[in-house]
């Protein structure tokens, strides 16, 4: 029996939560039976040239998390490395997105607690502008190729990128210190869904979710691209609990800009892309995208892809979700859900069980 499912979601999952008496969660179910996706299929038989824009089209805020992981297989593959100006080039949009994805995440927490979003969203939209500006593109900016990067930096695009730094920085500081001023929002989420370090190691958690609760396992910790010269530095918070994944998220954030702002400063000179010959092997690639390590294991023979495995940061993160519900009353299981961070596309719905009487949560006709 072949089950329906969307093959443009980066996975598909149900959650399923039944409420018993006393209105708390008391059990949870999740449905994680869809882990292949429609687009890894679609690769095979394509030439990895023809491969990378599907890759990039695999999720609209991650595009470049993906494309990252898998340039890096085949470069491991190729035994070649791009070079230095390019992994600059390459770091500086890396940030750019992991902004964007953590600011599209404030805006959607502020929203849930009753606060005003729309200022968050005007600071995420400085750089979205960037992207516009300097690739032409908000979303798929088309950054990477095999061997390095599809384009080159002129002196205007890091005089806006500077400028635009600034302007953001500028214009998310004070939100970040009202958000952590207000006691709705504090109230909220301080001691809630607490994550131990046991947890992490159990579950293998990832991203943000890790770290909050003291776990190291940022992966640009290795290096890859320019971070090691750009001085990275990994966020870790001691808490676990949801106030503290924000703390986590807010500071990323400032050191993302730190990071570009470094990059811009210091591009080294040189060409931005070396040339591969064809292609044979396999190879698994590595990125720290915005929720955590992104993974493609890739095969190719003769240039053309024969297999591709993806593994997102959500298939890991959402496996601690039954464990953090239960227990809680159902107001509070949308700031706990939001604060996985997943991919939306990676949760498809979740669906209320009382009484006997399923919903779907959120609907207006749930009640």
């Amino acid at each position: 029996m072949v089950k329906p499912f969307f093959s443009l979601l980066e996975d598909y999952k149900t959650v399923k939560v039944w409420l018993g008496e006393d209105k708390k969660i008391e059990k949870v179910e999740t449905n994680l039976e869809h882990r292949r996706r429609d687009i890894e299929d679609l690769c095979k038989g394509k030439t990895w040239q023809q491969a990378l824009p599907l890759v990039e089209r695999i999720c609209g805020i991650c595009s470049l998390a993906h494309t990252n992981a898998f340039v890096r297989a085949l470069e491991g593959i190729a035994g070649v490395s791009a070079p230095r100006r390019a992994n600059y080039i390459r770091v500086i949009y890396s940030e750019m997105e992991r902004i964007t994805s953590h600011t599209l995440w404030f805006a959607l927490v502020a929203e849930d607690v009753g606060l005003d979003f729309k200022p968050m969203y005007k600071a995420r939209e400085i750089i979205l502008n960037l992207l516009e500006k300097t690739r032409g593109l908000r979303i798929h900016p088309n950054v990477q190729t095999v061997g390095g990067v599809v384009f080159d930096l002129t002196e205007n695009d890091r005089n806006q990128i500077a400028r635009s730094m600034k302007e953001f920085r500028d214009a998310v500081s004070p939100l970040f210190e009202g958000m952590l001023a207000n006691e709705n929002l504090v109230g909220k989420l301080e001691g809630l869904a607490r994550i131990s370090k046991k947890d992490v190691e159990e579950y293998g958690l990832v991203g943000p979710l890790a770290r909050a609760s003291g776990v190291s396992c940022d992966e640009r910790l290795t290096g890859y691209f320019a971070y090691r010269d750009l001085g990275f530095s990994e966020i870790l918070g001691t808490k676990g609990d949801s106030l503290e994944r924000l703390k986590v998220r807010m500071d990323e954030v400032l050191h993302s800009v730190d990071l570009i702002e470094e990059a811009v400063r210091a591009l080294p000179p040189g060409n931005v892309r070396e040339r591969v010959s064809s292609l044979t092997g396999k190879r698994t690639g590595t990125c720290e995208a915005p929720r955590g390590v992104n993974t493609h294991v890739v095969e190719v023979r003769e240039d053309v892809i024969t297999n591709l495995e993806i593994t997102t940061p959500t298939n890991r993160n959402l496996s601690i979700l039954p464990k953090l519900l239960v227990g809680l009353e159902l107001e509070q299981l949308s700031p706990t859900f939001l604060t996985i961070d997943p991919c939306y596309t990676c949760a498809e719905r979740i669906i209320v069980v009382e009484n006997g009487r399923e919903w779907i949560y959120g609907q207006a006709s749930s009640h």
